[in-house]
Formats: C-alpha cells, structure tokens, sequence
C-alpha cells in the first residue's frame, strides 16, 4: 500500500475542492472553531515537509530527537506526498536533474494538474540509509494504512472533522505545493519569488537560494520551517 505518483496526483483532484466545500460549510452554518483543526494540521504536514522530509531527510542540514523524526515521517505520509524515503530520493534527483527532460519533478503548472512526479528508479544509497529505520521502513511500504486509518477515524467521530481536519488543509497543502512548484521553475531555472512569503506563507519560495546552498536549513527571517528547526535542532 504504496503511495505512488498516481496516486498523489489523484489525491490532489480529491482534495483540492475540500477547501471551497470548507468555505460553504462555514457560509451554511458551520462554526468558525472548525478552522482550529485545519490550521493545526496544515501547520503538521507542511512542517513535516520542509523540515523533515526535506532539510533533514534530503538534505541533511541539521539534526534532532528521534521523537521529531518519527513525528515528521508520519506526518509527511499523511500528507500523502510519499514515505520520507521516496521524497529525499526523487529530491535529491531533482537537484542533480532540476529542470532537464530527466528531472522527477513535472515542473510548472503539470505538477499540479496532470501528474506531479515522473517515475523513477528507488535504487540509492540515500534509499538505502533510509530503510535501515524499521520506521521509515513500514512507513516507505504501507504508506496508505495511517492515511486511511487517520480518515475513518475523523469520519466517525464528524464528517466535518474529516473536513476540516483532514481533507481541506490537505487540499490546500496540494495547491500550494502546485503554485511553488509553477512559479520557482517557470523560467527553466529555479527562481526566487520573495513576495510570495506574503500572500502564500508557509511555502519555500526562495528557491534559487535553497539551489545554490542546498545544506542551509536558514531560508531567511519570513520562513516558518527556519523558525521551527531553530526550536527542535541540536
């Protein structure tokens, strides 16, 4: 139970409407209190991302407890981005490959409409590293248990809480992911696009720099994932 490309791509058309059905349901009568759970487990997955699956699972650029590492991994699953194992390697991939017919990553607008990865060969030595964690393991190979559990168990305590809680800062993790994906390699190259830190917060969108200087953990002073890591790392 896998997560692979496919996958991915139609968990994006799944849950992307979730974020205007929030809407709705808020507009129809649903308490505000609800944005509560989409805030916390936007915060989750997106901190899983950036500060797991990539500055510390790909790249490496800092340390810290193995409790966060277990957190991270788990979260970034529900995510549905993939296990940490196969988000570092097609990482990794993507910076020896950015932007060539070769690249795992299906640049601009394609990564969020079409199909968001290109299959490729899990054969590593940082897929290798990975799966020496039991962890990481069960996690890399049954991805789709917690996501289905985490899902039935919000659905039968309220289908809204599944909304809110799961499927709508899901889909919104997906459009945003979309848009960095669109507009730091829209010109063939990866570029920086600093006042997207505004209107999309919680994003990497100084991409050229994270290019440039892929071991820094430090994307500068409006990152949340920087501010998170300086609180978690030793």
């Amino acid at each position: 139970m896998q997560i692979t490309e496919r996958s991915q791509t139609a968990a994006a058309w799944l849950t992307m409407p979730a974020v205007p059905l929030a809407g709705w349901a808020l507009a129809d009568g649903a308490s505000a209190w609800w944005l509560l759970p989409s805030a916390l487990m936007y915060a989750a997955i997106y901190l899983a991302n950036t500060a797991g699956a990539h500055r510390l699972f790909s790249h490496r650029s800092y340390d810290c407890s193995d409790l966060w590492k277990r957190a991270m991994s788990l979260f970034c699953t529900l995510s549905m981005q993939g296990s940490v194992v196969s988000w570092a390697h097609v990482h990794v991939a993507h910076h020896a490959l950015a932007d060539t017919t070769e690249d795992p990553h299906v640049n601009g607008w394609g990564y969020m409409l079409n199909r968001r990865y290109r299959p490729v060969d899990l054969r590593s030595k940082i897929v290798a590293r990975l799966l020496q964690d039991p962890w990481h393991r069960w996690l890399h190979y049954h991805a789709l248990v917690p996501v289905l559990l985490l899902a039935a168990l919000m659905a039968a305590v309220d289908p809204l809480l599944l909304l809110f809680g799961y499927l709508a800062p899901l889909g919104y993790f997906f459009f945003v992911t979309g848009v960095h994906m669109a507009a730091c390699h829209r010109s063939g190259e990866p570029v920086n696009v600093p006042w997207m830190e505004i209107l999309l917060p919680m994003g990497e969108w100084r991409h050229r720099d994270h290019h440039d200087r892929p071991a820094s953990w430090d994307y500068g002073p409006w990152d949340f994932g920087s501010w998170f890591i300086r609180r978690i790392k030793r």
